[in-house]
């Protein structure tokens, strides 16, 4: 086995122990150092496979959120608290979701906490930051909203609620209310309602609440768990999630007097946010084009204060929502400036001096000469042009009214050219009929006559309808005072009738006084009178000390806006109304300028209230007797059941 040397000396077996111990050491350390890796990696193959977010196949798909196991989590309800770590322990694995969200402690804490999942993914711990200090004798209340939920199926915790008190008991007392909006009465879900100790008008700038409670999806909110005693009341829509009302743009709601919480009164409150005035800032303003500027805002501009450098200039302003359009006529070639008062600042707009040249005077809406436009048959006629107008020469107007018939074909000749048909809109049967000279598609005229055929090839038949224009009508025509762009004409118009309105190069100045150089041919059809309605309009229970501001509307477009004071009830008919549903909404008009105005927090001034009430739905020659009894404090005044009466 062994074999020998010269020296008797035993080398393989020296050489060959050498080698045995030397694989032991190998296989020791490989061993030490494997079958722990193997280990792990098994283990890592096993949970992974668990964690696997799909249901195992072959089993019912798991429909119940994860169950708190009581016994092995942080006590509830403790009272005497000291600060520590809070532990929810689960019966299946968790996985957390917008936490910094989902998770609300009432009081608000100073610092954010932490909560993370810990112990094999089944616990949820909630860490206060070591700097937090709790307050004396006050009951906590840590909701966890959607935080919580199983990793599987995404199943929800719901209702998951940790109280602790650091006094000797839990508070019990609770309030609840709903949070609006002031304009358009619809929920605010996740706005704020805040209460405070301190009531300071800073506070809500500086403090955290000391409770709160959260709005739900329907505006709804409850704070449970409150000590007895007189807090101040605040909602806030809070866009950066600091409990603090630090940005303007911020929705919010006050209340005037104190909130009273006691174990003898019921708190229920309602609370409307609304969103203060900001500062108009200095107005974006676009004046590339001669004789035109616009002022962009950032907000309706009803309480700008604007100067400028008279310099010789007609001028002429519009205000439409948020813009303020000038339009300027100067005939000399200058720079001047327009001056915008912002408290104590002034900011200088300048408008450089530009070459004269003006955009053609045309209507806003284009309308082609084929088309026919509807005419209500109890309102004016308005036209809006692009620029305002100076002056119009009804001279160069012609207002006619058109005849419409089809002619009847008396004879026709296919070895000729021509085709003799009667002319049915002359009550003389004896005047001669008109000769229509048929071509490849061309139209032709009778010279002797204001009438129009209309033929498509000499192998058609078919004649177009006759168009007899009759003699010029008697119209008013005026400029419209409040908006000077508009044309109003207005004649008693008779249903079912053609109208045709031409205005001739020359017959409008603009405010460049540049005439229309273009012919404008408009072609109107006037409705029947029983294709409309009348709201017959009572409004009843208002306070006869106060100014009212009523908006007629129809879906969201105001087709009437007007004031109302000093009165009880009030009563007016709204005819010539087209079908549809309309609403009355009616502001407490307090600083009576004519339409609503917001809050102010340091002003202590709320909104002005607002109540909208539904009318029953208008129909073609239907007469709607509509009684609205105006209620603010359920924002959606009621109705009564109207009568309605057909035509």
């Amino acid at each position: 086995m062994f074999s020998k040397n010269k020296k008797g000396k035993h080398i393989k077996e020296e050489n060959t122990t050498a080698e045995t111990s030397r694989k032991l050491l190998i296989y020791s350390i490989a061993s030490s150092i494997l079958l722990p890796l193997f280990y792990l990696l098994s283990l890592y193959t096993v949970t992974s496979s668990c964690a696997q977010q799909q249901p195992l196949g072959g089993g019912p798909r798991d429909t119940f959120p994860p169950n708190l196991i009581t016994e092995l989590s942080t006590p509830n309800f403790q009272t005497n608290f000291e600060k520590k770590d809070i532990q929810l322990v689960f019966d299946e694995y968790i996985e957390l979701r917008d936490v910094i969200k989902q998770v609300v402690v009432s009081p608000p804490l100073q610092y954010i906490p932490k909560v993370k999942r810990v112990k094999g993914f089944k616990t949820a711990e909630f860490q206060f930051n070591e700097e937090e200090v709790l307050k004396e004798g006050v009951t906590y209340a840590i909701n966890f909203g959607e935080s919580i939920k199983d990793l599987t199926e995404g199943n929800e915790v719901e209702n998951l609620q940790f109280l602790f008190s650091t006094g000797d008991y839990i508070d019990s007392l609770e309030m609840s209310g709903t949070i609006t909006d002031v304009l358009t009465g619809d929920p605010i879900p996740d706005a704020l309602f805040m209460l405070y100790e301190n009531f300071a008008d800073t506070v809500v700038r500086t403090e955290k609440p000391y409770y709160f409670g959260k709005a739900d999806n329907d505006g709804n909110f409850t704070i449970k768990y409150l000590k007895a005693g007189a807090f101040k009341g605040f909602a806030l829509e809070d866009q950066d999630l600091n409990y603090l009302f630090n940005i303007p743009k911020e929705r919010i709601g006050f209340t005037l007097d104190s909130i009273i919480i006691n174990d003898s009164t019921e708190t229920t409150i309602q609370i409307q946010l609304f969103e203060e005035n900001t500062t108009l800032g200095k107005p974006k303003m676009e004046a590339s084009t001669y004789g035109f500027v616009k002022m962009g805002f950032k907000r309706p501009p009803y309480d700008a204060t604007i100067d400028y450098d008279v310099v010789g200039q007609e001028m002429y302003k519009e205000t439409e929502g948020d813009t303020i359009r000038y339009w300027y006529n100067l005939q000399d070639s200058l720079d001047w400036n327009f001056y915008f008062h912002r408290d104590t600042l002034v900011d200088t707009l300048q408008v450089r001096a530009l070459a004269r040249n003006t955009t053609a005077l045309a209507l806003t809406r284009e309308r082609n000469a084929e088309d026919k436009i509807p005419l209500n048959p109890f309102k004016p006629l308005p036209l809006t042009f692009n620029h305002p107008i100076k002056n119009l020469d009804t001279s160069l107007v012609n207002f006619r009214k058109l005849t419409i018939q089809q002619p009847a074909i008396d004879s026709i000749d296919m070895d000729s050219t021509a085709i003799e048909i009667v002319d049915t809109l002359n009550s003389d049967a004896t005047e001669k009929p008109i000769r229509v000279i048929i071509t490849d598609s061309t139209a032709i005229f009778r010279e002797d006559t204001v009438a129009t055929a209309l033929a498509t090839t000499a192998n058609d038949t078919t004649i177009a309808p006759i168009i007899q224009k009759g003699p010029r009508l008697l119209a008013k025509y005026k400029v419209d005072s409040v908006i000077k762009r508009t044309l109003i004409v207005t004649h008693e118009w008779e249903e079912n009738a053609n109208y045709q309105l031409e205005i001739l190069p020359g017959a409008i100045i603009d405010w460049y006084d540049e005439p229309n150089a273009d012919t404008i041919l408009l072609n109107y059809i006037v409705k029947p009178k029983n294709e409309f309605g009348t709201i017959n309009l009572t409004a009843t229970e208002m306070d006869s000390t106060k100014s009212y501001w009523f908006q007629l509307l129809l879906g969201e477009n105001v087709v009437k806006a007007f004031a109302v004071q000093n009165q009880k009830e009030y009563k007016e008919s709204f005819s010539a109304l087209l079908p549809g549903k309309y609403s009355l909404k009616v502001i407490e008009d307090l600083d009576e300028d004519g339409r609503w105005s917001t809050g102010n927090y340091d002003k202590k001034l709320q909104p002005e209230r607002i109540s909208t009430a539904s009318i029953e739905e208008l129909r073609a020659g239907w007469d709607v007797e509509a009684e609205v009894k105006v209620n603010f404090e359920n924002k959606e005044s009621e109705t009564t059941e109207p009568t309605k009466d057909s035509n």
